[in-house]
């Protein structure tokens, strides 16, 4: 209706060698507060097969030794995301946007890489038992007539896996993100011209 709108999905996936759920679930929930503001949540499951490079790929030369890795299982997640929106202005001669958000992610068996057990020379793709990150963002968008600025920040947590041996580490390692992007439309050419930059903490 006008103030609720539901999405539900289903996928359903068929893999000849991994095992995948029988059906991997997803909703989306739009709660129109206002005219000008509104609240999304979503969720969604994944799965993820290895790719043919993590499995069968080795790459060797002066300075790199990737070995591929036939004993991969395959990925599975939980996805949570939250955000709030608001339509500051809108008419037509000006749109400005701001969105506040949330996530938290976490994945069993994600691949990631590794030292070759017995050979600490060469690099390979393991199943990490687990891995969760989560983090806020907060977004600016700036319309006026053929020109857009966005403006955006974030603080990110991953999870510490050290955390699980040694007791007085935090359990999530964070960092700073903010990006921004320019653009300029030309109507008469149909051109249009951006500029984008990111910035990523340690």
């Amino acid at each position: 209706n006008s103030r609720l709108q539901v999405r539900p999905g289903v996928r359903v996936i068929y893999n000849t060698v991994y095992d995948a759920p029988p059906a991997i679930p997803s909703i989306n929930t739009k709660i129109n507060l206002s005219s000008k503001h509104d609240l999304r949540l979503s969720y969604g499951r994944g799965f993820r097969a290895p790719s043919l490079r993590e499995l069968y790929f080795d790459f060797f030369d002066a300075s790199h030794s990737v070995e591929g890795n036939e004993n991969l299982q395959a990925e599975l997640s939980h996805s949570f995301n939250g955000s709030w929106n608001w339509q500051l202005v809108d008419n037509q001669r000006v749109k400005w946007s701001s969105s506040l958000g949330a996530f938290y992610n976490t994945i069993e068996n994600m691949i990631g890489f590794g030292q070759k057990p017995g050979d600490a020379l060469i690099t390979t793709y393991i199943n990490i038992d687990r891995f969760k990150t989560q983090g806020v963002t907060l977004n600016q968008s700036v319309k006026v007539k053929h020109f857009e600025v966005g403006l955006g920040a974030g603080y990110t947590g991953r999870f510490n896996q050290l955390t699980e041996a040694v007791n007085d580490l935090e359990s999530f390692v964070w960092s700073p993100e903010v990006t921004t992007n320019l653009s300029y439309f030309i109507p008469t050419t149909g051109w249009r011209f951006s500029f984008y930059y990111k910035f990523t903490g340690r």
